[in-house]
């Protein structure tokens, strides 16, 4: 089936109310893309036309995220996940679960900032959170009924360590999503008559070699699981696309598993359809963009006004001008930024930094030519990342660079050295969410913190690039890859 007609979808008249569907609409890493992106598309005011549209023609319809529903503009950073859940609650979801960014500000702030205004059911099958402030939140699965049919719901995350801060998911305790979703399934199965089982999934479509868990690796190993709704790897899987990422994938048992994933920054909704009758399912994608402006509906516009006032302002905010257009993934902006972290550490520590280290995942937008706003610049860099100097032994540094060649993640600073001498001691900046082992760099736990600025990174940028302005100068940085020493 083809990616749906906007017009189609959003313009189409019912004859009458559909009982003879289940339908799921889903979406995955909205990354706080409230409004639309640069590229013209998304935008939850959109989305909102589309659900209220399929609701108009089919009974049974659940509205479900599969995580990271936070961060990545303005929205996130001003107001910590209340307007994400506000506008969800606008859009109608049902359910949702925990992505690794739902994480960024702390449980406490999650709960109190998000999940306090958010009326969507929270699953969490993998997660003990009985040590942490969200437990009560959350629970293990949920059925909706559908005439005589049930249909199941879970969720699963990813695991915590080496994704995200270990202070901000300190107590959660994780179990391997894959022996606890068809485990659960199983039981909703034979125990509750669920007819149909959907995982919602923040693992990821595919891990690689990486032995983490991931969509492809629980829907092979599983028997009792229908349908994986994933997010994470931000895939667009389209099912009539011969290039697309394989849509199903056989169980232990030979049969078919759904899987679906709907790109991110709410590009699409996704539409899962099952018969009622026969418990078949299909899978679509519907475009999120401009040609739905005309249906926006304006009270839930009027909702999302005075802070859209608030991110509006932030971009107003000239700091500094770029010769050259910086993608978030190209090459020149993690230059830029890995430079910046190595002169800010040597002002820190007020001695000479060997190397500096910037992960990509940490640059979050693009930067365009010409002017550049403080409102862009918090987009681009939204984590409250610290920029903290390491003294670390050359053998943990080779370790590290071992692990970072092998994905190029990470974006490195001009170094004045060829060899890495195992014995030496080297001085390194970085972020403190890499210094304590994120990114799955865990040898640079084992350096000792020497310095560490008083605020956050972009802060610390913002004060930089207005100085390099006032000094009449405009960003061009070098846009060519680095090498790691050890490839030499």
């Amino acid at each position: 089936m083809a990616v749906a007609s906007v017009a189609a979808v959003a313009m189409a008249s019912c004859s009458g109310v559909d009982n003879d569907r289940f339908v799921i609409l889903h979406t995955n890493d909205m990354h706080s893309q409230i409004d639309p992106s640069a590229d013209g598309t998304g935008g939850m005011l959109r989305q909102k036309v589309v659900v209220d549209s399929v609701k108009s023609c089919v009974a049974n319809v659940c509205v479900v995220d599969a995580g990271d529903m936070v961060q990545g503009t303005l929205y996130y950073h001003m107001y910590k996940g209340k307007v994400e859940a506000m506008m969800m609650n606008q859009v109608g979801y049902d359910i949702a679960i925990m992505g690794n960014h739902e994480f960024d500000n702390g449980m406490k702030s999650l709960l109190e900032n998000q999940y306090a205004h958010l009326a969507a059911t929270k699953l969490a099958s993998n997660y003990d959170l009985s040590a942490t402030v969200l437990d009560s939140l959350f629970m293990p699965y949920v059925i909706k009924e559908a005439g005589d049919r049930r249909i199941a719901f879970l969720g699963v995350g990813l695991n915590p360590k080496g994704m995200i801060s270990a202070g901000k998911s300190r107590g959660v305790v994780y179990h391997d999503a894959v022996s606890v979703a068809d485990s659960m399934a199983r039981v909703l199965k034979t125990e509750h008559n669920a007819d149909v089982v959907v995982v919602l999934s923040h693992l990821g479509y595919d891990a690689g070699n990486s032995g983490l868990a991931d969509d492809l690796t629980l829907a092979a190993h599983s028997r009792s699981i229908d349908i994986i709704i994933g997010g994470h790897t931000h895939k667009t899987i389209n099912p009539v696309k011969a290039d697309a990422p394989i849509c199903r994938v056989a169980n232990l048992d030979g049969d078919s598993v759904l899987i679906a994933q709907a790109g991110s920054r709410g590009q699409y909704v996704g539409e899962i359809s099952i018969d009622l009758k026969t418990l078949e399912s299909q899978s679509r994608l519907i475009e999120i963009n401009s040609r739905l402006d005309d249906r926006i509906d304006h009270e839930a516009e009027a909702v999302l006004a005075p802070y859209r006032h608030t991110v509006d302002s932030l971009l107003s905010i000239h700091v500094v001008d770029s010769e050259i257009e910086l993608p978030r993934d190209g090459q020149a902006l993690v230059n830029m930024i890995s430079d910046f972290i190595k002169s800010k550490g040597e002002e820190l520590c007020g001695k000479h930094v060997d190397v500096a280290l910037m992960n990509r995942g940490g640059i979050r937008n693009d930067l365009p030519k010409g002017a550049i706003s403080k409102g862009l610049l918090m987009m681009a860099f939204p984590f409250d990342n610290y920029i903290a100097v390491m003294e670390i032994k050359g053998k943990d540094l080779i370790e590290t660079f071992e692990k970072i060649a092998q994905r190029n993640h990470i974006g490195i600073s001009a170094i004045d050295f060829d060899r890495i001498d195992s014995d030496k001691t080297y001085r390194l900046a970085t972020i403190d969410y890499l210094a304590e082992g994120g990114d799955y760099l865990e040898p640079l736990t084992r350096g000792k913190e020497i310095a560490r600025s008083q605020q956050p990174l972009v802060d610390d940028l913002v004060e930089f690039l207005v100085k390099f302005k006032a000094e009449g100068r405009r960003v061009n940085p070098f846009d060519e890859k680095r090498n790691y020493p050890i490839e030499k």
